[in-house]
């Protein structure tokens, strides 16, 4: 079935709540991998002579998905469900 109009089910409801939870739970731990972490790796990428990894908002990275034309920008349903870690840019 790919739509149905209809109400949401109370088990759907209820599973909602616990998908909820979890990605709370994930980016948490993502966004406290990033902010302990990336500093560290940065120091180790530069005494390596390495770029360091770069976070960039959400708005450079759907324009940059956009121009490379592999993901193109979400909207704003999508968006709420963007990871942290997914706003890394390597810069050339």
């Amino acid at each position: 079935m790919s739509s149905y109009d209809g109400r949401p089910t109370t088990t759907q409801m209820e599973q909602q709540v616990v998908l909820q939870k979890e990605l709370d739970v994930a980016m948490a731990t993502t966004q406290a991998l990033l902010d302990e972490e990336l500093p560290g790796l940065n120091r180790w990428l530069s005494r390596r002579d390495l770029d360091p990894l770069q976070r960039i908002s959400r708005q450079a990275w759907n324009e940059r998905a956009g121009q490379e034309g592999s993901l193109g920008p979400v909207d704003s349903a999508q968006a709420r469900f963007f990871l942290p870690f997914l706003s890394l840019a390597i810069t050339p």
